[in-house]
């Protein structure tokens, strides 16, 4: 399909699209489904549902500066975030043990519940993809998602900003 004069066609019926122009709007289709599956059951945004999935994944909790990187969101932004879910009872903060300025985010047992529900979606969403692509294609798969997603940055902000301005490669 990539060589031959038969790709399809634009909206005119006249200008030639490539195929990864149509992969990647039908892939913007699926992450759609991915974000709605995220959200779904929870109270929590898709966005909060990372936050959780990251606090989740720490035994002892988590610094907000490394939520920050983690999201690839501002301090300020996830600061702005973890305040939202710690109104709503998902996420607690509590002195941390090593430094007396420091705080750890972790998670309420509501947010627990939310976070558990979350997972059971994306493991119901994670089964489909891996039907679809073939478990042996799965780590090829995930790795030029993820360096797609590493080299794919929002002109001159931080990546995980939600603006909608075209990406820029690295």
């Amino acid at each position: 399909m990539f060589g031959n004069s038969h790709a399809p066609l634009g909206r005119g019926g006249t200008e030639p699209i490539a195929p990864l122009t149509f992969a990647l709007l039908d892939t913007a289709r699926i992450t759609d489904y991915l974000r709605d599956a995220c959200a779904s059951g929870a109270t929590m945004t898709a966005a909060q549902g990372r936050l959780a999935l990251e606090v989740s994944a720490s035994h002892f909790g988590v610094r907000p500066c490394e939520i920050a990187a983690r999201l690839g969101v501002s301090r300020p932004a996830a600061t702005q975030m973890i305040g939202r879910m710690e109104w709503r009872g998902l996420i607690a903060r509590d002195e941390s043990d090593l430094d007396e300025r420091g705080v750890l985010i972790r998670l309420t047992p509501r947010g627990e519940r939310e976070c558990e529900s979350i997972r059971r979606s994306l493991r119901g969403v994670e089964a489909e993809v891996v039907a679809a692509v073939g478990p042996r294609a799965m780590p090829a798969f995930v790795e030029a998602l993820q360096s797609l997603a590493n080299r794919t940055w929002l002109m001159g902000d931080q990546p995980g900003d939600a603006r909608s301005i075209p990406p820029r490669f690295c």
